[in-house]
């Protein structure tokens, strides 16, 4: 009955809806703002970029932290892991043996000191079986009534639910001074999230492990929420208003500029050249 319905007067479709978009997450609004072209690759033609050294390097670390935080795994044997990861991950990449040779002193930092910041707020709790992360939902309004809002869905890399705490593990070059806009974001729907699901104030932290020597980690925490909450919710506003000035995808990347020089698209030439020709 909703379908014929939709078919007869097409009020009660939106801009998602039209384009098969189910829901959105905080990378994908960060993806949005920041890098349309590529949202909309991924989101409207099923674009699959290729991973590259530093999203292995990330996962190398996160894969050795978990297993030292959550089974107290010597570090030793975390870093093991974690390398033999990142080698086997690495291995088709253009240079992949200068990079792990490069790398490999870099992982071995940043797990270590990605276990032992972790460890002195407690034991994180366990995600489910089968799973490596804490699922969460936070649902965005972008329209009055019920049809007016999509899920934001996403997953916690660690929480600590006797001290109401979320840690999110970020690896980079870069110690930040201050929060990113996007970093920011991501944190505020953590915590929103988390909030409403747990009826209770919930802190979150960001720790990141950094390549440098002296000081080589920088934890930030977020304390209000609500400027980086109110611009997701307009983020998601505007995505779905313009997903619906037209139901053709083609017609809609058009529409967006390209940037082939942004860092979304390294290693990405074949699908830059399908989708922006």
């Amino acid at each position: 009955m909703e379908k014929m319905l939709n078919l007869a007067t097409n009020k009660n479709q939106n801009g998602f809806e039209s384009h098969d978009i189910k829901h959105m997450s905080p990378s994908s609004i960060n993806e949005w703002r920041d890098s349309p072209d590529t949202f909309l690759a991924k989101k409207l033609k099923g674009a699959r970029f290729p991973s590259n050294f530093a999203m292995e390097q990330g996962k190398a670390v996160e894969l050795g932290t978990d297993m030292g935080v959550y089974s107290n795994t010597p570090i030793a044997e975390c870093i093991k892991q974690a390398l033999q990861y990142y080698k086997k991950a690495i291995s088709m990449m253009s240079g992949a043996p200068e990079n792990y040779e490069k790398t490999k002193p870099i992982i071995e930092k940043m797990v270590t000191n990605a276990i032992e910041q972790i460890k002195t707020i407690g034991k994180p709790k366990q995600p489910r079986l089968g799973e490596n992360q804490h699922k969460f939902e936070l649902p965005f309004r972008f329209a009055e009534g019920e049809l007016g809002k999509i899920p934001c869905m996403g997953y916690l890399d660690y929480w600590f639910p006797d001290q109401s705490i979320i840690v999110d593990l970020k690896t980079t070059s870069k110690a930040p001074s201050s929060w990113s806009i996007s970093h920011a974001t991501q944190a505020s729907i953590y915590k929103k999230a988390m909030e409403i699901k747990t009826k209770r104030p919930v802190k979150v932290l960001f720790l990141y492990v950094l390549t440098r020597q002296k000081d080589p980690f920088v934890w930030l925490e977020l304390d209000d929420p609500t400027e980086y909450i109110d611009l997701a919710k307009q983020t998601v506003r505007r995505l779905e208003a313009f997903l619906s000035l037209n139901s053709d995808s083609d017609k809609l990347l058009e529409a967006v500029p390209h940037n082939p020089t942004s860092f979304y698209w390294n290693n990405a030439n074949d699908i830059r050249q399908n989708i922006f020709p």
